[in-house]
């Protein structure tokens, strides 16, 4: 993929696609030859009060370092005025969160999950060889591109675990309050915060709680308070994908139509056994997993989740961003600063 040269291009908005915690995702497009990428927006102010400047600055660290075609490309980082843009590469269906909550609220068919959690599984491998843990697998982190490609973001929260003796990887403990946004998601062992700390598996609970959330149209124990949720997962309540198979007559009428394959559901309940050692490691999921091998010759994302608009389709986000009252002064940009460290 050509890397973009925005110190000679310039730029202008294009579109607005979401809301993030300390800014906003948008389009833009270069003013020679309108080459479009996404940006994501942060307000210095809001990075300095909730979510940590340096958090920004290893997020693109992160990005800088890491080469893989299911991991999101990298452009450049942008100061102008009060804002830092991270400039990516642009995945027109948005991420898988954005297409749920737009048109799929009941969740994805089978076979455009069997395609997303397969290349999931080789960005997570790809992290995993180099014992690189992301800490925040999410289907708001897992970016659709309508010709078939999925790209993992959300580097943020990433931290290298340390090896020793014999190649065994050294777990860690550290629970940071910045990992509270993504409590649904995280395994047992980093909740409970024990002595034996956590490690790669922790990824792949992740990864199930994620399947299941794309299958359902939303992430379990979402109805249940932090506390009571720490209670299910510590004791080995498995989430499980619904479907006619698994909820009963007083379940979603909609979800009774869903009819998942009885490997889908055994790849999911592998992901999220409650002892580490028993999940499948990222490796295992794309070399030698029997389901993946049986599935089909990939399609595009866009055949599969037919009815989607693309983010350049969507006329509902096609604003001038300069209606936009937080982003006014950098909705066109000919001189800035590229961040670079």
């Amino acid at each position: 993929m050509p890397i973009l040269d925005l110190a000679n291009a310039g730029f202008q908005a294009y579109a607005y696609i979401d809301e993030a915690s300390c800014g906003a995702v948008k389009v833009y497009a270069t003013k020679k030859g309108g080459h479009r990428f996404a940006c994501k927006m942060w307000q210095l102010e809001k990075l300095a009060d909730r979510c940590g400047f340096q958090h920004a600055i290893e997020e693109v660290q992160w990005l800088k370092l890491l080469r893989h075609t299911n991991i999101v490309p990298f452009y450049a980082a942008i100061v102008c005025d009060r804002h830092i843009l991270i400039a990516t590469h642009l995945s027109d269906m948005g991420s898988a969160l954005n297409v749920i909550e737009k048109d799929y609220k009941v969740g994805f068919p089978e076979s455009a999950l069997v395609s997303i959690t397969k290349q999931l599984s080789q960005a997570l491998n790809y992290l995993h060889s180099q014992y690189i843990l992301h800490r925040s697998i999410r289907a708001s982190h897992v970016l659709l591109d309508s010709q078939g490609g999925v790209r993992l973001t959300g580097f943020k929260h990433c931290i290298r675990l340390n090896e020793h003796g014999l190649g065994k990887i050294h777990p860690i403990n550290e629970f940071s309050e910045h990992l509270s946004d993504s409590l649904l998601w995280l395994a047992p062992e980093v909740l409970s915060q024990n002595v034996s700390g956590y490690g790669l598996p922790s990824d792949i609970y992740s990864l199930g709680i994620t399947i299941c959330e794309m299958a359902n149209g939303f992430p379990p124990f979402t109805d249940m308070s932090p506390l009571q949720m720490l209670y299910e997962k510590t004791r080995g309540t498995t989430p499980r994908l619904l479907d006619s198979t698994t909820i009963g007559p007083e379940g979603s009428a909609d979800h009774h139509q869903h009819h998942f394959s009885a490997g889908l559901h055994k790849l999911v309940a592998a992901c999220l056994s409650i002892r580490p050692e028993d999940r499948p490691n990222a490796s295992q999921l794309t070399t030698t997993n029997s389901f993946f091998k049986e599935t089909k010759r990939p399609q595009t994302l866009r055949s599969l989740l037919p009815g989607v608009k693309l983010i350049t389709e969507d006329t509902n986000k096609l604003t001038t961003i300069e209606e936009m009252d937080d982003s006014r002064e950098v909705s066109t940009m000919d001189q800035f600063t590229q961040w670079d460290f």
